[in-house]
Protein backbone atom coordinates (compact mmCIF):
# COMPACT_ATOMS: atom_id res chain seq x y z
CA UNK A 1 0.00 0.00 0.00
CA UNK A 2 1.20 3.49 -0.79
CA UNK A 3 1.10 6.39 1.59
CA UNK A 4 -2.32 8.04 1.60
CA UNK A 5 -4.14 4.98 0.20
CA UNK A 6 -7.50 3.79 1.47
CA UNK A 7 -7.68 1.40 4.40
CA UNK A 8 -7.53 -2.32 3.87
CA UNK A 9 -10.71 -3.99 5.14
CA UNK A 10 -9.60 -7.27 6.71
CA UNK A 11 -10.74 -9.97 9.11
CA UNK A 12 -9.20 -12.16 11.78
CA UNK A 13 -10.79 -14.96 13.82
CA UNK A 14 -10.83 -15.58 17.56
CA UNK A 15 -12.89 -18.59 18.62
CA UNK A 16 -16.34 -18.23 17.11
CA UNK A 17 -15.88 -14.49 16.54
CA UNK A 18 -14.97 -12.98 13.19
CA UNK A 19 -13.28 -9.65 13.84
CA UNK A 20 -13.36 -7.11 11.02
CA UNK A 21 -10.83 -4.29 11.10
CA UNK A 22 -9.53 -1.44 8.98
CA UNK A 23 -5.77 -1.27 8.42
CA UNK A 24 -4.16 2.08 7.62
CA UNK A 25 -0.48 2.42 6.62
CA UNK A 26 0.77 5.81 7.78
CA UNK A 27 4.02 7.79 8.28
CA UNK A 28 4.23 7.02 12.00
CA UNK A 29 6.49 5.21 14.47
CA UNK A 30 4.04 3.15 16.51
CA UNK A 31 1.60 0.40 15.54
CA UNK A 32 -1.71 0.99 17.31
CA UNK A 33 -5.02 -0.83 17.57
CA UNK A 34 -8.03 1.28 18.55
CA UNK A 35 -11.43 -0.18 19.40
CA UNK A 36 -14.35 2.25 19.38
CA UNK A 37 -17.61 2.01 21.34
CA UNK A 38 -19.46 1.33 18.07
CA UNK A 39 -17.18 -1.76 17.81
CA UNK A 40 -15.06 -0.50 14.93
CA UNK A 41 -11.50 -1.84 15.05
CA UNK A 42 -8.87 0.38 13.46
CA UNK A 43 -5.21 -0.57 13.06
CA UNK A 44 -2.67 2.12 12.20
CA UNK A 45 0.75 0.83 11.19
CA UNK A 46 3.97 2.49 10.05
CA UNK A 47 4.44 2.39 6.28
CA UNK A 48 7.97 1.11 6.95
CA UNK A 49 6.82 -1.96 8.87
CA UNK A 50 6.44 -5.11 6.74
CA UNK A 51 2.87 -6.32 6.37
CA UNK A 52 3.85 -9.75 7.66
CA UNK A 53 5.05 -8.17 10.89
CA UNK A 54 1.84 -6.13 11.17
CA UNK A 55 -0.32 -9.23 10.74
CA UNK A 56 1.75 -11.11 13.34
CA UNK A 57 1.18 -8.27 15.82
CA UNK A 58 -2.56 -8.25 15.16
CA UNK A 59 -2.68 -12.02 15.49
CA UNK A 60 -1.11 -11.79 18.93
CA UNK A 61 -3.67 -9.17 19.98
CA UNK A 62 -6.73 -11.24 19.02
CA UNK A 63 -7.67 -12.19 22.63
CA UNK A 64 -7.44 -8.56 23.73
CA UNK A 65 -9.47 -7.32 20.74
CA UNK A 66 -12.19 -9.91 21.37
CA UNK A 67 -12.32 -9.03 25.07
CA UNK A 68 -12.61 -5.29 24.38
CA UNK A 69 -15.34 -5.86 21.80
CA UNK A 70 -17.22 -7.96 24.35
CA UNK A 71 -16.94 -5.18 26.92
CA UNK A 72 -18.36 -2.61 24.51
CA UNK A 73 -21.23 -4.96 23.67
CA UNK A 74 -22.17 -5.03 27.37
CA UNK A 75 -22.28 -1.25 27.68
CA UNK A 76 -25.69 0.28 28.33
CA UNK A 77 -27.65 1.81 25.50
CA UNK A 78 -26.70 5.35 24.46
CA UNK A 79 -28.09 7.97 26.84
CA UNK A 80 -31.38 9.63 25.98
CA UNK A 81 -30.71 12.60 28.29
CA UNK A 82 -34.00 12.19 30.10
CA UNK A 83 -34.90 12.24 33.77
CA UNK A 84 -34.28 8.96 35.54
CA UNK A 85 -31.16 7.76 33.73
CA UNK A 86 -27.81 8.02 35.51
CA UNK A 87 -24.57 9.76 34.59
CA UNK A 88 -21.07 9.46 36.03
CA UNK A 89 -19.09 12.12 37.80
CA UNK A 90 -15.78 11.29 39.54
CA UNK A 91 -16.72 7.62 39.57
CA UNK A 92 -20.18 8.01 41.11
CA UNK A 93 -23.48 7.48 39.34
CA UNK A 94 -25.95 10.33 39.75
CA UNK A 95 -29.59 10.20 38.63
CA UNK A 96 -30.42 12.82 36.04
CA UNK A 97 -33.21 15.26 36.75
CA UNK A 98 -34.25 17.50 33.86
CA UNK A 99 -36.20 20.64 34.67
CA UNK A 100 -37.49 22.83 31.87
CA UNK A 101 -37.13 26.11 33.68
CA UNK A 102 -34.04 28.29 33.68
CA UNK A 103 -30.59 27.18 32.56
CA UNK A 104 -27.63 25.46 34.18
CA UNK A 105 -26.35 22.20 35.67
CA UNK A 106 -25.68 21.41 39.31
CA UNK A 107 -25.22 18.53 41.72
CA UNK A 108 -28.04 18.85 44.21
CA UNK A 109 -29.14 16.32 46.81
CA UNK A 110 -27.25 13.46 45.15
CA UNK A 111 -28.77 14.11 41.76
CA UNK A 112 -27.51 15.78 38.60
CA UNK A 113 -29.94 18.58 37.96
CA UNK A 114 -30.09 20.04 34.44
CA UNK A 115 -32.22 23.09 33.78
CA UNK A 116 -33.07 23.99 30.19
CA UNK A 117 -35.62 26.19 28.44
CA UNK A 118 -39.22 24.88 28.43
CA UNK A 119 -39.19 24.01 24.73
CA UNK A 120 -35.69 22.46 24.75
CA UNK A 121 -35.18 18.87 23.69
CA UNK A 122 -32.63 16.21 24.56
CA UNK A 123 -29.92 17.90 22.51
CA UNK A 124 -30.02 20.92 24.80
CA UNK A 125 -29.66 18.64 27.82
CA UNK A 126 -26.70 16.88 26.21
CA UNK A 127 -24.94 20.13 25.39
CA UNK A 128 -25.56 21.48 28.89
CA UNK A 129 -24.01 18.35 30.38
CA UNK A 130 -21.08 18.55 27.99
CA UNK A 131 -20.38 22.15 29.06
CA UNK A 132 -20.73 21.21 32.72
CA UNK A 133 -18.24 18.34 32.41
CA UNK A 134 -15.81 20.70 30.68
CA UNK A 135 -16.21 23.29 33.43
CA UNK A 136 -15.67 20.69 36.14
CA UNK A 137 -12.64 19.28 34.31
CA UNK A 138 -11.09 22.77 34.22
CA UNK A 139 -11.25 22.76 38.03
CA UNK A 140 -10.46 19.12 38.81
CA UNK A 141 -7.60 18.42 36.40
CA UNK A 142 -5.21 21.23 37.42
CA UNK A 143 -5.79 20.31 41.06
CA UNK A 144 -4.99 16.64 40.39
CA UNK A 145 -1.89 17.58 38.39
CA UNK A 146 -0.65 19.60 41.35
CA UNK A 147 -1.40 16.65 43.62
CA UNK A 148 0.47 14.02 41.60
CA UNK A 149 3.42 16.37 41.15
CA UNK A 150 3.63 16.75 44.92
CA UNK A 151 3.42 13.00 45.46
CA UNK A 152 5.56 11.65 42.60
CA UNK A 153 9.13 13.00 42.41
CA UNK A 154 9.64 11.72 38.85
CA UNK A 155 7.10 14.19 37.42
CA UNK A 156 7.41 16.94 40.03
CA UNK A 157 9.48 19.35 37.96
CA UNK A 158 8.21 18.64 34.45
CA UNK A 159 7.07 21.82 32.73
CA UNK A 160 4.07 21.51 30.43
CA UNK A 161 1.08 23.34 29.02
CA UNK A 162 -2.33 21.90 29.87
CA UNK A 163 -5.24 21.82 27.46
CA UNK A 164 -8.66 20.34 28.10
CA UNK A 165 -11.01 19.41 25.30
CA UNK A 166 -13.60 16.84 24.30
CA UNK A 167 -11.89 13.88 22.65
CA UNK A 168 -13.48 10.88 20.96
CA UNK A 169 -10.54 8.50 20.65
CA UNK A 170 -8.36 8.86 23.73
CA UNK A 171 -8.21 10.04 27.32
CA UNK A 172 -5.16 12.20 26.84
CA UNK A 173 -2.23 13.07 24.65
CA UNK A 174 1.20 14.67 24.85
CA UNK A 175 3.20 16.40 22.14
CA UNK A 176 6.88 17.10 21.61
CA UNK A 177 6.03 20.75 22.34
CA UNK A 178 5.19 19.65 25.90
CA UNK A 179 1.47 20.19 25.48
CA UNK A 180 -0.58 17.79 27.60
CA UNK A 181 -4.22 17.46 26.52
CA UNK A 182 -6.84 15.76 28.68
CA UNK A 183 -10.29 14.62 27.61
CA UNK A 184 -12.96 16.59 29.46
CA UNK A 185 -15.05 13.42 29.81
CA UNK A 186 -12.29 11.89 31.94
CA UNK A 187 -13.87 13.84 34.81
CA UNK A 188 -16.51 11.10 34.87
CA UNK A 189 -13.88 8.65 36.17
CA UNK A 190 -12.72 8.14 39.78
CA UNK A 191 -9.81 10.31 40.86
CA UNK A 192 -7.52 7.26 40.88
CA UNK A 193 -8.15 6.85 37.14
CA UNK A 194 -7.83 10.58 36.49
CA UNK A 195 -4.44 10.49 38.22
CA UNK A 196 -3.37 7.49 36.11
CA UNK A 197 -4.07 9.34 32.84
CA UNK A 198 -2.31 12.45 34.13
CA UNK A 199 0.78 10.49 35.13
CA UNK A 200 0.72 8.62 31.80
CA UNK A 201 0.82 11.89 29.87
CA UNK A 202 3.39 13.53 32.14
CA UNK A 203 5.70 10.53 31.74
CA UNK A 204 5.41 11.07 27.98
CA UNK A 205 7.29 14.32 28.60
CA UNK A 206 10.24 12.08 29.44
CA UNK A 207 9.61 9.44 26.75
CA UNK A 208 7.21 10.26 23.91
CA UNK A 209 6.82 6.73 22.56
CA UNK A 210 5.36 3.67 24.27
CA UNK A 211 8.81 2.11 24.51
CA UNK A 212 10.23 -0.23 27.13
CA UNK A 213 11.72 2.85 28.81
CA UNK A 214 8.30 4.48 28.98
CA UNK A 215 6.82 1.51 30.83
CA UNK A 216 9.79 1.36 33.20
CA UNK A 217 9.19 5.02 34.02
CA UNK A 218 5.47 4.32 34.55
CA UNK A 219 6.34 1.51 36.95
CA UNK A 220 8.59 3.90 38.83
CA UNK A 221 6.07 6.73 38.94
CA UNK A 222 2.91 4.71 39.63
CA UNK A 223 3.49 1.01 40.42
CA UNK A 224 -0.25 0.18 40.27
CA UNK A 225 -0.92 1.94 36.96
CA UNK A 226 -2.03 -1.28 35.26
CA UNK A 227 -4.80 -1.81 37.81
CA UNK A 228 -5.93 1.79 37.39
CA UNK A 229 -5.91 1.43 33.61
CA UNK A 230 -8.02 -1.72 33.86
CA UNK A 231 -10.50 0.05 36.14
CA UNK A 232 -10.78 2.88 33.62
CA UNK A 233 -11.46 0.51 30.72
CA UNK A 234 -14.32 -1.10 32.65
CA UNK A 235 -16.17 2.12 33.44
CA UNK A 236 -19.44 2.70 31.54
CA UNK A 237 -18.29 6.10 30.31
CA UNK A 238 -20.27 7.14 27.29
CA UNK A 239 -19.57 9.92 24.77
CA UNK A 240 -21.73 13.00 25.11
Amino acid sequence: MKKGSEALQLQVSWGDREISYALFREPRRDLTITIYPDRRVVVRAPVTRPLESVFEYIDGKRPWIARKLGEFEKLPAPPRFESGESHLYLGHQYPLQVERAGRGVALERDRLLVRVRPAAGSRAVRLALRRWYADRAAIVFPDRIDQVRREIPLVASLDHQLRIRLMTRRWGSCTSRRVVTLNSLLVQAPLSCVDYVIVHELVHLLELSHSARFYRLMDQAMPDWRERREQLTRLPIRPI
